[in-house]
């Protein structure tokens, strides 16, 4: 090595012989020297124009001064080169070697972060994973937009770009929970996503998945910090860990998660945004002008909720998905009071409960406590992005947990229907007993005016003590007219027939001419007579 050096010195000084004798350096010589050394033509003209000081091949120091026109460039090489050279900064190396030792010598993190900043640093940097060694030690929880337009039901307001919120297991990379919104997510949002993470839900393998972690790690956003969060968080017993600010990396696992499903699942919907910044708004216009494209919100919301099983569930990361690891880990889950975690529900909203039945967003909830509170006014505490259940309080007390009357369970319909048959079982009783009541009024008032005991309206049984009153066996002739009065002339004829048969058991003969007169009838043949039934009009 050290010969070839010293050939290369004394071949360089050759050519500037000739060039000083000549004034230039003929082809031939260059093409001849650059043979010998191995080199290129232009590599020997550019040592024959630098007096022959400079090896290419021996590398130079890049100084701060190069490093700050690259990061001035954004990360151009030849562009900086370029800017260095009209600024007359010393260059010992032309563009294309200033360009390869920036790539050879420069770190890459430096490098992507001369190019795109904050983002290209972070995307570069070595990933250090935080020693989490179990499910539920820390969980992580972050905001952003999803790159997807999404329509509203109500009509007249325009399509939106929703807000989700994640919230993930660290030691097992499990999707605890995600819940969707129209706005930026605020302090009531965050802790209603981690109530749904701790309230739980069953793996596809029956598995229990929630429960209370030690640790929530986030970043200092105003609804991260904010009062109520903490008030919420001490509520469920969970510590607080932040990142520092400007540093998101340092909740990387919940960052990466929420740029996969963006990348992966986000491409397939509707109304997808892609694209840099400006495609974006142009893309996010076009959708404006085309909105029966789009997804309803609920619909986002719902497929949303699926993704989450779905990768929970079928994305392997080390041979095993999130639900295999968490099931696997031997750590015993710490589960949060049922009370503590409707405290930490602030989402709440007032109600009527009708008919049982308690409507909220476009909804139907039901439950068999509900059924004596008709046309009351309740309180409903609720998780947003979950609609299959609410929490009912009544004077500040928790009454019950109302779900979704599509949701019900056959013994949930039992419940609920044994409890109607109950109610009707009552009401029916009641009813009677009121009746009882105004026939028992009616009697005493006939009584005052001179009616007999037989004349009497009878009374029904009272259900309650089997007790029955007395009753005539045979209707009296007031009754009976009465009744025939009030009957449809059609139904007068057979009911007529009756009453004569039995009022000639029992009434005197005058008795019997005076009715029958009553009734426009001829009188009967004798009784052992065997005619027909008499016939006629009623009167």
């Amino acid at each position: 090595m050290k010969g070839d050096r010293e050939q290369r010195r004394v071949v360089l000084r050759r050519l500037l012989t000739v060039k000083a004798e000549l004034g230039e350096v003929p082809n031939e010589a260059v093409d001849a020297a650059a043979h010998m050394l191995g080199l290129s033509a232009r590599q020997v003209r550019r040592l024959v124009a630098n007096g022959g000081d400079n090896d290419p091949t021996e590398a130079f120091d890049l100084t701060e001064t190069m490093i700050d026109h690259l990061f001035a460039a954004r990360g151009d090489a030849a562009k900086a080169h370029r800017r260095m050279t009209d600024a007359n900064v010393s260059l010992p190396v032309g563009t294309r070697q200033f360009q390869r030792a920036v790539e050879q010598r420069v770190d890459q993190a430096l490098r992507a972060a001369a190019r795109r900043g904050l983002d290209g640093f972070i995307a570069s940097t070595v990933y250090l994973g935080g020693p989490v060694a179990h499910r539920n030690d820390i969980w992580s929880i972050d905001h952003t937009p999803a790159p997807v337009a999404v329509r509203p039901r109500t009509r007249g307001l325009a399509p939106y770009v929703p807000w989700t919120t994640s919230l993930m297991d660290n030691g097992s990379g499990l999707w605890m929970a995600g819940t969707v919104k129209d706005s930026d997510p605020n302090a009531a949002d965050t802790m209603c996503t981690l109530a749904r993470g701790v309230k739980g839900f069953t793996l596809r393998d029956g598995t229990f998945a929630g429960g209370l972690p030690d640790v929530l790690l986030s970043d200092r956003g105003g609804d991260l910090i904010s009062d109520p969060a903490t008030i919420g968080l001490a509520r469920v017993m969970v510590n607080r860990r932040y990142t520092e600010p400007g540093s998101p990396w340092q909740n990387g696992k919940v960052e990466r998660l929420q740029g996969l499903w963006q990348s992966d699942w986000c491409t397939t919907l509707p109304g997808y945004l892609f694209g840099d910044r400006f495609s974006y708004q142009r893309k996010l216009n076009l959708s404006l002008s085309n909105p029966e494209n789009l997804l309803f919100e609920d619909q986002f919301a719902a497929l949303f909720a699926k993704e989450i099983e779905r990768r929970n569930e079928e994305h392997v990361r080390e041979g095993k998905t999130a639900a295999q690891r968490w099931a696997a880990d031997p750590k015993l889950v710490r589960i949060a009071d049922r009370e503590v975690i409707r405290l930490a529900m602030l989402r709440d909203e007032t109600r009527i409960v009708h008919k049982g039945t308690i409507e909220f967003r476009g909804q139907f909830y039901v439950a068999p406590e509900l059924k004596t509170k008709n046309k009351v006014q309740v309180d409903i505490r609720y998780m947003p992005g979950d609609s299959a259940s609410i929490e009912v309080y009544y004077l500040g007390k928790h009454l019950c947990q109302a779900l979704r009357r599509e949701d019900l369970t056959l013994e949930q319909r039992g419940r609920i229907m044994a409890e109607r048959k109950a109610q009707k079982e009552g009401f029916l009783e009641h009813l009677a007993q009121g009746d009882r009541i105004n026939a028992e009024t009616a009697r005493r008032s006939l009584r005052e005016l001179g009616y007999a005991e037989d004349d009497l309206p009878g009374l029904a049984t009272d259900a309650r003590d089997g007790h029955t009153e007395p009753a005539t066996e045979i209707p009296g002739q007031a009754d009976m007219l009465a009744d025939l009065l009030h009957m449809p002339v059609a139904a007068t004829a057979a009911l007529r027939d009756r009453a004569v048969d039995s009022a000639m058991a029992a009434a005197p003969t005058e008795e019997l001419d005076a009715l029958m007169d009553t009734l426009g009838a001829p009188m009967p043949p004798e009784r052992n007579d065997t005619t027909t039934p008499m016939t006629g009009t009623g009167g």
